[in-house]
């Protein structure tokens, strides 16, 4: 996410803040603008890796059509 993004989601934040009657210049709000971009560059980030990459050929053929269930998985 570029500078300008993150910019922009700032400012509608900070609309929406106003539009709930909220002030976001008082103390607790001040970075929360901010911290709300944040977490969508954190949230969204995964948009831009490679699956196969992430995956690291993890992917399988099954015939199974339940839910698998994988314990003990290291990370």
């Amino acid at each position: 996410m570029g500078s300008k993004t993150k910019k922009e989601l700032t400012r509608l934040v900070e609309a929406q803040l106003k539009l709930i009657g909220e002030d976001p210049s008082r103390e607790g709000l001040r970075r929360t603008p901010l911290r709300v971009a944040q977490a969508f560059e954190f949230l969204t980030s995964g948009y831009k890796k490679n699956l196969k990459r992430v995956l690291n050929e993890a992917l399988f053929d099954a015939t199974s059509d339940e839910m698998v269930k994988i314990g003990r998985a290291h990370v």
